[in-house]
């Protein structure tokens, strides 16, 4: 006889409600953290989904104006 849980545990993983249920600071907070992650990897992916994002939402206008890259460079050497 096998053994079920009634309530097993979600995936950690955020639903589309879990997104809709987060303030504005919360989200660009959420964002920040992601884009700066210490795995390259995810960084690059925030960028390319904002990226698309912006494509959608803002036809016509160019990511790279709204998101400022190469406007500010910064220095990461010591």
């Amino acid at each position: 006889m096998s053994v079920h849980e009634i309530n097993p545990r979600r995936p950690d993983r955020l639903s589309a409600l879990d997104i809709v249920a987060l303030t504005e600071v919360e989200v660009r907070a959420s964002l920040i953290h992601l884009a700066g992650h210490q795995d390259p990897a995810i960084g690059a992916l925030v960028a390319e989904t904002v990226r698309d994002l912006l494509e959608h939402t803002r036809p016509g206008v160019d990511p790279a104006e709204v998101l400022g890259f190469n406007r500010i460079k910064i220095d990461r050497e010591p």
